[in-house]
C-alpha cells in the first residue's frame, strides 16, 4: 500500500501505515482537500488487511500543521457554508477518533489551532521536545470547531481551559506534565523512534489488537458497565474459537509434555 495525493502521502511500512501531511508551502495547513483525502485514507487503511495501527504525521517543515487554512477557509462567509465545512471537518475527526485500529500523531513539528484538534482525535500523541502546541483559535476570535475542545475538556477537565480562553503556546514539556502528550522521544530520528514505540504496542495479532480497541472504544464513549463488559465477553468468545488460537494453545500444551 503506497498512494500519493495532492495534499497527503500514505506508505506502509512493517505493517504500520503513516499519513504524512504534505503542504510545506504553507506549513501543512489543512484544508478542504486535505480532509477528503484523509478521509479517503482512513478508508484504504482500515480496508488493508496487513496494517496493525496508523500515524500521522507532517512532511517537510518546522510543523506538524499550523491549523486550518486561514486564506482558503476564510472566503466561507455564509452560516450555511461554514457549517457545511464544521459538519465535514467533525465526521472527518470522529472516524479517526473511533478508527479500529490504534492511532498516533506524530508531532514532528509545531502543532496549533486544528492540527491539535486533529492530534487530538488521535489514540496517543508523541512529540520532541522542541515543538510547541497552541489552541490559537481565540486570537481569531472564534473558538475550536473540529471537536477539540469537547476532546480537551473531556482528556483534561478544567484545566483545558487556560490553553483555550490564552491561546497561548506551549512548550511540549509542559504539555506532557498536562497530559496533552503521552511521550517525548529524540528529535533525531523522531520518526524512526515513533515507528519503534508502535510497533512494540502491535507485535502480537491483528484480530487481538482490533478486540482490544474495539472494548477501549466502547468503554471511552461512556457506554454504560454492562455494554462494555458484554463487548469484552463477545470479543473474548470471538478470539477464543478462532484457529488462531487453537493452534497456540496447542503448541503450548505439547510444549508442556
Amino acid at each position: 500500500m503506497g498512494d500519493s495525493f495532492d495534499t497527503l502521502t500514505l506508505i506502509a511500512s512493517d505493517e504500520l501505515a503513516i499519513i504524512t501531511m504534505n503542504r510545506p508551502k504553507v506549513k501543512n495547513a489543512i484544508n478542504l482537500r486535505m480532509l477528503d483525502e484523509l478521509g479517503i485514507v482512513l478508508h484504504q487503511v482500515k480496508s488493508a488487511p496487513n496494517i496493525k495501527a496508523l500515524i500521522i504525521t507532517g512532511g517537510d517543515s518546522d510543523y506538524f500543521s499550523s491549523g486550518g487554512d486561514v486564506k482558503e477557509f476564510h472566503q466561507y462567509q455564509s452560516q450555511e457554508e461554514v457549517s457545511n465545512i464544521l459538519e465535514k471537518a467533525n465526521d472527518i475527526l470522529s472516524q479517526l477518533e473511533q478508527f479500529p485500529l490504534p492511532t498516533i500523531a506524530a508531532l514532528n513539528g509545531n502543532a496549533l489551532g486544528g492540527a491539535c484538534e486533529l492530534a487530538l482525535a488521535c489514540d496517543f500523541r508523541i512529540a520532541h521536545p522542541q515543538i510547541k502546541l497552541g489552541f490559537i483559535q481565540i486570537i481569531h476570535h472564534i473558538m475550536t470547531s473540529w471537536g477539540g475542545g469537547t476532546r480537551l475538556i473531556r482528556l483534561l477537565g478544567k484545566n483545558a481551559l487556560p490553553l483555550l480562553l490564552s491561546g497561548k503556546l506551549i512548550p511540549a514539556d509542559e504539555a506532557q506534565r498536562l497530559g496533552l502528550l503521552d511521550r517525548l522521544l529524540p528529535q533525531e530520528g523522531f520518526l524512526e523512534a515513533v515507528m519503534a514505540y508502535v510497533r512494540s504496542m502491535t507485535v502480537h495479532q491483528r484480530e487481538s489488537i482490533l478486540a482490544y480497541m474495539k472494548l477501549y472504544r466502547t468503554v471511552q464513549r461512556g457506554e454504560d458497565y454492562e455494554t462494555c463488559l458484554q463487548v469484552e465477553r463477545e470479543e473474548a468468545t470471538r478470539l477464543w474459537i478462532h484457529p488462531n488460537h487453537r493452534m497456540r494453545i496447542e503448541a503450548f500444551l505439547q510444549k508442556k509434555l
